[in-house]
């Protein structure tokens, strides 16, 4: 993250809602069971939409997809894709990089949620209809693979229960044991906050903690790359202990 020109109480075209001493109460009150702080502030702060990158720079058919504010909630906010103010150095310079390059400029496109599919009701008449046919051989052999299920799950919970940090676990948001690119980026961001506000430093009062700098995201994206062995473009949680101790 760099330094930013926009004022962190509220102006500038952010909610009230969106105040670094808003974010700093949900850091010193972290609460047991709850989402990471960064996380629980409101939607209205964050960046809602991904760009195509080649390395720093958003570039039509890039490799990877940067976080970044979409055209209609920049205008609201003032701010250019990373979230900077539009006169700032930031801002500038980009738009500078990006005239230079003379290539087109892909918008920064709303993140789509796709539609969760309701699951069909299981049909109790028609449930298990094997073991009846079966007898008891069919009983025994569901017995036997229920057993065999919760002792594998068991298993697994063991394995994976010293790695499965309360970090890792709040930041996993869809639950499906592993991290992709945003979830790493939400992580990284609010290490960066955390870290701004604890040393209270003068010179950084003016960062703004709603920036998603490309050259910050770029830095994340690569050193994710380089711990991604399985290469499946996540962390698990092993590759996720790396991540966090280098």
């Amino acid at each position: 993250h760099v330094k930013a020109s926009r004022s962190l109480d509220g102006e500038g075209g952010l909610p009230a809602a969106c105040s670094l001493q808003e974010l700093a109460g949900l850091l010193a009150s972290p609460g047991r069971g709850l989402p990471p702080a960064w996380l629980r502030m409101p939607d209205e702060c964050k960046p809602d939409g991904h760009v195509p990158m080649s390395g720093q720079l958003p570039t039509a058919g890039g490799g990877w997809k940067a976080r970044c504010y979409t055209e209609a909630k920049a205008a609201a906010l003032g701010v250019d894709m990373q979230g900077f103010p539009l006169e700032s150095q930031e801002s500038i310079k980009l738009a500078s990089d990006l005239q230079v390059r003379a290539e087109p400029v892909p918008k920064c496109e709303p993140i789509s949620k796709p539609n969760a599919e309701p699951k069909p009701e299981p049909d109790p008449a028609s449930a298990m209809p094997h073991l009846s046919e079966a007898g008891s051989e069919g009983r025994k052999s569901e017995k036997v693979i229920r057993e065999h299920d919760s002792a594998a799950s068991a298993q697994e919970t063991d394995k994976t229960a010293p790695v499965l940090s309360d970090t890792f676990g709040g930041f996993d948001q869809n639950e499906d044991g592993r991290l992709d690119f945003d979830e790493v980026l939400n992580y990284k961001h609010e290490q960066f906050v955390e870290n701004m506000v604890k040393t209270v430093q003068q010179d950084k009062a003016q960062v703004s903690i709603f920036t998603f700098s490309f050259p910050f995201q770029d830095k994340v994206h690569k050193k994710m790359a380089a711990l991604d062995k399985d290469g499946d473009g996540t962390l698990n949680p092993v590759e996720f202990q790396h991540f966090k101790s280098v």
